[in-house]
């Protein structure tokens, strides 16, 4: 019965058969993370001395909103591999997420450390920089993203969200602009 109504509905209201489709996408990926982190907790039962496994199921653990948990791999991580850009900076992406935005910084910094090209590093803790109220800061940190990837849309957003924030208008509009231009989908601009 269930399906008739569904098909019924697509029939009657064609404009709803993208939502139930996006739903069931939805609940596809779901099911694909969750076994995805069970083989990473399978795998790391095998070889905890895998970096790597960490950090995809810290990343795992911050997809389904579990940061500290995500945390802790992310630390995990660095124990075994301390040059690992990539973990920093997602460890603080999650720490951010808890509003622990100093302590986010500080990987942040770290992450660029190692890796002084990490785009998404720099725009990371730019958006943290923002949060503490260091606008100037968040700028200079989205102005390097941007020198590093000209075409990085979501730091050219950002910026202009900074800007508007400093009463910079027309920087902003400008910013938001090229955002725009660079990624007409861009579901945030």
């Amino acid at each position: 019965m269930r399906k008739v109504a569904h098909h019924f509905c697509f029939w009657r209201w064609p404009q709803f058969a993208k939502v139930y489709n996006n739903r069931r996408v939805v609940k596809i990926a779901l099911g694909a993370i969750l076994l995805i982190g069970l083989a990473i907790y399978n795998y790391i039962a095998i070889d905890p001395e895998d970096a790597a496994a960490y950090l995809n199921r810290g990343s795992v653990k911050s997809i389904l909103g579990n940061y500290r948990g995500a945390i802790a791999d992310y630390d995990q991580a660095i124990a075994i591999n301390s040059k690992d850009a990539v973990a920093y900076n997602n460890r603080g992406a999650a720490k951010a997420m808890l509003d622990n935005y100093q302590d986010a910084i500080v990987d942040f910094d770290q992450a660029i450390a190692i890796n002084s090209k990490f785009t998404e590093a720099y725009n990371n803790r730019g958006f943290a920089k923002h949060k503490v109220g260091d606008y100037r800061g968040a700028v200079a940190d989205y102005e390097q993203a941007i020198a590093i990837n000209s075409e990085f849309a979501e730091a050219n957003n950002n910026r202009g969200l900074v800007r508007g924030a400093l009463g910079d208008y027309q920087a902003a509009i400008a910013d938001y602009d090229r955002a725009i231009a660079i990624n007409p989908k861009h579901a945030e601009v």
